[in-house]
């Protein structure tokens, strides 16, 4: 069974899908420029304490932490 948590809270080598964002209008805008919005599929590719790097589809992006914390995944 998988449970809500945000993305900041998902170590490398997961995959998650994504449920929500939960940020202001300027940061949902920014997250959605780089495909990360609800229904996308996301691979944690690194987690070292600093931004959190994704694959999206083929693209690689890096999402800062408290941005990552406002993506709510499963």
């Amino acid at each position: 069974m998988s449970y809500a948590k945000t993305l900041r809270a998902v170590g490398a080598g997961h995959t998650v899908i994504v449920l929500a964002v939960d940020a202001p209008e300027a940061q949902r805008q920014r997250l959605e420029s780089i495909g990360v919005l609800p229904g996308v599929e996301l691979d944690v590719l690194a987690d070292n304490g600093g931004p959190i790097l994704v694959a999206v589809g083929q693209a690689r992006v890096a999402v800062e932490r408290a941005l990552a914390a406002t993506v709510i995944v499963a």
